[in-house]
């Protein structure tokens, strides 16, 4: 369960999160039942676990799908276990975090994933298992060579590219549409 709480910058109105990606919030508020969608920079957090702190923190780890079946730690546990990693093979805290491919299945009583990412320009491999409505988590971590490194990142470079591409077509489209038919009175 995320007990996260969000403010409008300058504003005293409190909003309970329902649920984040690494770009938005999506939050309501209890007492009216509006429901919003803000930006990271619209936003003060107001935290009630160290754990909730540090996931926004490392925000980028946000974008790891997360299965139905687990809870916002799932992030922030994978999160502990790269910073470890890093910390005991380069010895560097978390600069920057980019998730390159996110593999899942789930199965009756958990789920498993299979997450390629990018941390401080390395690669690495996090094959992660956990139970089903339950913060218990089995996180392995491995290197990435470089090969298959480069390989995941062209890969995922080639599809994102076309689906801008694809995007801006439709996007020209639909302004050519909205140039062209007469205004209606």
């Amino acid at each position: 369960m995320i007990f996260l709480k969000v403010s409008l910058k300058g504003r005293k109105t409190l909003y309970d999160v329902l649920f984040l990606t690494d770009e938005e919030i999506y939050a309501v508020n209890k007492k009216n039942n509006l429901k919003r969608v803000f930006e990271y920079s619209q936003v003060k957090f107001t935290f009630d676990a160290e754990w909730e702190e540090e996931l926004i923190k490392n925000r980028e780890i946000l974008a790891i799908k997360k299965p139905r079946c687990a809870s916002f730690y799932m992030h922030y546990a994978i999160l502990m276990a790269i910073k470890e990693h890093i910390k005991e093979h380069i010895k560097e805290e978390i600069k920057s975090i980019a998730i390159i491919e996110d593999g899942d299945g789930t199965f009756k009583k958990g789920f498993l994933k299979d997450i390629k990412c990018i941390v401080n320009l390395r690669g690495i491999r996090i094959n992660i298992s956990g139970n089903a409505y339950k913060n218990i988590f089995d996180i392995k971590i491995s290197d990435l060579d470089d090969k298959n490194m480069l390989e995941s990142i062209s890969y995922e470079y080639k599809r994102v590219k076309q689906k801008i591409e694809n995007e801006s077509r439709k996007l020209m489209k639909l302004d050519y549409i909205l140039k062209n038919i007469p205004a209606i009175v």
